[in-house]
């Protein structure tokens, strides 16, 4: 089932950044936000090219663009894009990596290291997948 265009109410809900909230009650940062607006739109080229950037200036802004990259990397998977999808689980990864690495306990630090586990393991189905065709 193909997915829809964001609406433009939902874009412009988006683009309201004191609105938008990292996960520590933070306003999310307007590269954060920008990352989405560039997912959206499925520009992964220069989301591929922001994060890049993102991730040597701050990486707790890739880490609250953890979302999008997760959900462009999918969208790049099923419409074929197989390059920029991997690439862009490369980016959640980092991205989940530093957040469990942030840990305080080692349980806490166990758990966030789920989501490594998570992506990873989707990005050698989505390597095998590639390999076969």
């Amino acid at each position: 089932m193909a997915k829809s265009a964001p609406s433009s109410s939902s874009l412009h809900r988006l683009t309201q950044g004191p609105r938008a909230k990292s996960e520590l009650g933070q306003p999310l940062g307007e590269e954060v936000i920008e990352g989405e607006r560039l997912a959206r739109a499925e520009r992964r080229d220069d989301l591929l090219s922001q994060l890049e950037t993102l991730g040597k200036k701050d990486p707790n802004q890739l880490f609250d663009s953890v979302g999008s990259i997760e959900r462009g990397a999918e969208r790049a998977h099923e419409t074929g894009c197989s390059e920029q999808a991997l690439a862009l689980l490369t980016f959640a990864e980092k991205a989940y990596t530093f957040y469990a690495s942030c840990a305080t306990s080692g349980g806490e630090g166990m758990a966030r290291m789920a989501n490594v586990e998570r992506i990873r393991a989707l990005r050698k189905r989505w390597e095998r997948k590639q390999d076969e065709g």
